[in-house]
């Protein structure tokens, strides 16, 4: 196995920790036990916890992006593609289920760090996710209200317990 494909895995095998007592309640040396390797040997592939999720949120994205581009290929409709797009809000498959809750840990940590790196990271999905909405909508300025409004109502179902995420966000949708 090479560097890049252990990096992956270590990052891998951290996501369930991550989801069963958040981001910052995980030490390192947990990480490192829960990984089977040593302490040690996390440093060797990672600089910190933050490198970590992003690795995860990197790994998680990536297979998220190859499920979803197969699934625009085969519609032509600009309302499907967003719903698609956003599917990780909708559907209730474990895989799924374990992506938002992981895209959960990740906005809550990069609103509450205070180093750029995730902040970086964040900006970056967000342009990517813009331009593949532009992709099928033809105002870049329309693009981007739409992402906003669909992460506004992310983080207002983190926030409101009785928040109905999926039913504002299919009122959003039949709006484009």
């Amino acid at each position: 196995m090479n560097k890049l494909e252990k990096r992956k895995q270590i990052a891998k095998s951290c996501c369930n920790l991550f989801l069963e007592y958040g981001f910052n309640n995980i030490s390192v040396n947990s990480l490192a036990k829960n990984a089977g390797i040593a302490k040690g040997t996390v440093y060797e592939y990672f600089s910190s916890k933050e490198d970590i999720i992003l690795e995860l949120m990197c790994c998680l994205q990536e297979e998220y992006d190859k499920k979803v581009l197969s699934k625009i290929r085969l519609t032509n409709s600009n309302q499907e593609n967003l719903f698609i797009v956003f599917e990780i809000f909708f559907n209730d498959s474990q895989e799924t289920i374990v992506q938002r809750d992981i895209f959960k840990q990740f906005i809550i940590q990069t609103l509450n760090d205070k180093n750029d790196i995730l902040k970086k990271y964040y900006t970056n999905f967000r342009a990517k996710y813009i331009q593949v909405i532009n992709s099928f909508l033809s105002n870049i300025t329309q693009s981007t209200l739409i992402y906003d409004e669909v992460i506004s109502c992310f983080i207002n179902s983190l926030l409101i317990s009785e928040y109905d995420m999926v039913t504002q966000l299919k009122n959003l949708f039949h709006r484009y």
